[in-house]
């Protein structure tokens, strides 16, 4: 089991081509490896599965994107 003093860390991985099937068709498409691990006993799991829903749409559609 990884204990950290932080309730929430990210670790990013590379980005790599893989086929995804988009409108029905298969297409090569970027996909980000990302892994995240929070804490229980501070983060409650259903509001961190819309933070993560969140942050994924905004990371697939480049929301923040200036």
């Amino acid at each position: 089991m990884h204990q950290t003093v932080h309730p929430l860390s990210f670790g990013m991985g590379s980005i790599i081509k893989k086929p995804r099937v988009i409108n029905g068709l298969i297409k090569a498409r970027e996909i980000l490896n990302m892994t995240v691990l929070m804490d229980h006993d501070v983060l409650d799991g259903a509001p961190m599965v819309r933070f993560i829903n969140d942050l994924t749409r905004d990371i697939e559609n480049g929301s923040e994107l200036v």
